[in-house]
């Protein structure tokens, strides 16, 4: 690995180097990215640490090698306003824009307001990657968009993921990696 030159930089780096897994999600996801696939919202859910955000790190990265323009926007720093919504999402609104949203629970009060948001405000290359604990509502399946919506239950990594990850983060021997692996079934 070849020294980075900010902090932000070597944990992007490190993180990339140690990704592992999700190998199906990934391909769903990309699909979307090259025009392979209709889908443009895509719902990423399943439980606290199960790597959600990891997963939208990676689809990050991946969309910035494609050359598409990557806006990431945590749930949690967007202010309760319709208002401070628009302003969050104002920098998707351009073309072939991936729009990352973790922690989309915490817009659930706004989840009418995101939704149509996205559909009024980011062109038709857009993709936008919705991240949180919660299975999308229905209302972004009506109207139409059922055509352009999916969403990826996100499950634990099975026991092989599991330890290549554990070797990834330089786990030494001569720990009992199945009693770990056993212990974090797949978290």
């Amino acid at each position: 690995m070849a020294p980075a030159d900010q902090l932000g930089e070597a944990a992007a780096q490190l993180d990339a180097e140690r990704f592992v897994g999700r190998t199906a999600p990934l391909a769903a996801i990309s699909a979307s990215l090259t025009g392979e696939a209709a889908t443009r919202i895509i719902h990423v859910h399943g439980p606290g640490g199960v790597g959600k955000s990891a997963l939208l790190r990676a689809v990050g990265r991946q969309a910035a090698e494609l050359g598409r323009p990557v806006i990431r926007v945590d749930g949690r720093m967007v202010g309760a306003t319709p208002e401070a919504l628009a302003a969050a999402l104002a920098p998707a609104e351009m073309d072939d824009a991936v729009l990352l949203v973790d922690e989309a629970d915490e817009l659930a009060p706004l989840r009418f307001e995101l939704r149509d948001l996205l559909v009024r405000s980011l062109p038709g290359s857009a993709v936008v990657v919705l991240a949180g604990r919660r299975a999308p509502g229905r209302e972004w399946f009506d109207d139409g968009l059922d055509q352009i919506s999916t969403e990826i239950l996100l499950r634990p990594l099975d026991p092989d993921e599991s330890r290549e990850l554990l070797a990834r983060y330089g786990t030494a021997e001569p720990v009992d990696l199945d009693a770990v692996i056993a212990w974090a079934q797949g978290f």
